[in-house]
């Protein structure tokens, strides 16, 4: 065991000079490579451990710094001819963080020549995490189709991971995963919405009314957190049976949703929502009544009108907000 640990820190501490020697001797090489396409020689050819993670450390550095689509195409020339027979064997290694290693450079480099031997490894037994990043590399790089891991995920994706998967799809595959919304995972689900109202996409208005008749709460809430981040209107016999919803969560919706609607429609709606047993619920409708001067006078009579001590909290703590922020 001695033994094995004084090689290991002798192997170490040389694979720490080639690095050091790496970058001190090809920075300047690297450099006129990246901005100004000079050629490559020889010395920046990496020939041993050291000298790969030194590539590997400047490349994601340019690749991090720099937009440029040139200088991003100049790296991940490189590292297709230099470095992708060393990936290709690392995605083979019993190593879990290895093979990590490997699909995050694959994937910052963008090395499509390994995209096969990627997509083989989903065939496979492989963590969730690797699953991942692989998913995301076809999507990237292949442009390829992932519903089905997406439909009939082999291992959970959190809320963040589906996030990030919709957003590297193109349009036309979001509305195509939004036209089953009903058959993929309740995290999905949100996570999809959450997307579309990040991309304040005007054509989800259109499909968002529609999920108001789902069946399943969680899209109705899903369509009404799509319509009132987003600003559409919608009638008021549309939102009506939401004011009353059992569900807390639909009624907040709701009375955002009513902000859109002139007042004198939504007064009662509105007032109906400051007496809502839910705090939650009350605030929205507080923060309704306020966006428009009609509503501030009415809030401002409610005020001393109400006996709801509850509701007068309310309205009198939004309003001073409102008013506060004018000033």
């Amino acid at each position: 065991m001695y033994l094995y640990l004084v090689l290991n820190n002798v192997k170490i501490v040389k694979q720490q000079k080639q690095f050091a020697t790496y970058l001190e001797t090809q920075e300047s090489s690297w450099l006129q490579y990246v901005l100004h396409g000079a050629a490559v020689t020889t010395e920046m050819i990496p020939k041993n451990e050291g000298s790969y993670r030194a590539v590997e450390t400047i490349g994601s550095r340019y690749f991090r710094l720099a937009k440029d689509v040139e200088i991003h195409t100049r790296i991940s020339e490189f590292t297709e001819q230099y470095l992708a027979a060393r990936y290709k064997k690392q995605l083979r290694s019993h190593l879990w963080s290895v093979r990590m290693n490997a699909l995050r450079y694959i994937g910052m480099f963008g090395l499509t020549s390994l995209l096969p031997e990627c997509r083989q490894l989903l065939k496979g037994n492989v963590s969730k995490e690797e699953r991942f990043e692989i998913i995301k590399l076809v999507i990237l790089y292949a442009h390829a189709s992932v519903f089905e891991e997406i439909v009939n995920p082999k291992q959970q994706m959190t809320s963040s991971e589906y996030k990030q998967l919709f957003m590297m799809l193109k349009n036309k595959e979001r509305f195509a995963l939004f036209a089953q919304l009903e058959g993929i995972p309740p995290l999905a689900q949100q996570a999809l919405i959450e997307v579309f109202i990040q991309l304040r996409d005007p054509q989800m208005l259109q499909a968002a009314e529609q999920l108001l008749q789902s069946e399943w709460e969680e899209l109705r809430i899903g369509g009404l957190k799509l319509l009132s981040e987003m600003g559409g209107v919608v009638s008021l016999e549309t939102l009506e049976p939401f004011v009353a919803s059992p569900s807390f969560v639909e009624r907040m919706y709701a009375m955002k949703s009513l902000s859109a609607i002139p007042f004198e429609a939504t007064k009662r709606f509105l007032e109906q929502g400051l007496h809502d047993e839910n705090w939650h619920v009350r605030r929205q409708a507080a923060i309704s009544l306020c966006t428009s001067e009609q509503g501030k006078m009415y809030t401002k009579w409610f005020i001393k009108e109400s006996n709801d001590r509850y509701a007068v909290e309310m309205a009198s703590e939004i309003l001073k907000l409102k008013e506060g922020n004018k000033q």
